[in-house]
């Protein structure tokens, strides 16, 4: 499997919908897990970049991960509902998004609480 260099996750109460790619932004992993598969998944993956929208759990999820030594960036809703609706109509899930968001430069994104 080729290295992981970001990944964007869409949260849920129960799903998580992972979506990563590599060096090459080709995707190399594009996962439904449930929250204990999830966990699992991150302890064992090699740290890497992880993008989350901002939302009421969002900064739990993002402290979390970077216990595991990942770099978390979580991207302000604002940001990603103009993506979502008007250049990526055609791809479902807020996962791909944020990965797409995470990989421009100078994002502005919310601080780690």
């Amino acid at each position: 499997m080729d290295k992981i260099i970001r990944i964007g996750m869409d949260t849920s109460k129960h799903v998580f919908q992972l979506h990563g790619v590599n060096a090459e932004e080709k995707s190399v992993l594009r996962e439904k897990m449930r929250r204990k598969e999830m966990i699992d998944f991150f302890t064992t993956c090699p740290p890497t970049l992880v993008a989350i929208e901002a939302y009421g759990g969002s900064h739990h999820w993002a402290r979390l991960l970077a216990s595991f030594g990942h770099e978390v960036k979580v991207i302000a809703p604002q940001l990603a509902k103009p993506l979502v609706d008007r250049v990526l109509p055609a791809v479902s899930g807020t996962d791909h998004v944020v990965l797409e968001l995470a990989g421009r430069l100078n994002l502005q994104h919310c601080t780690k609480a």
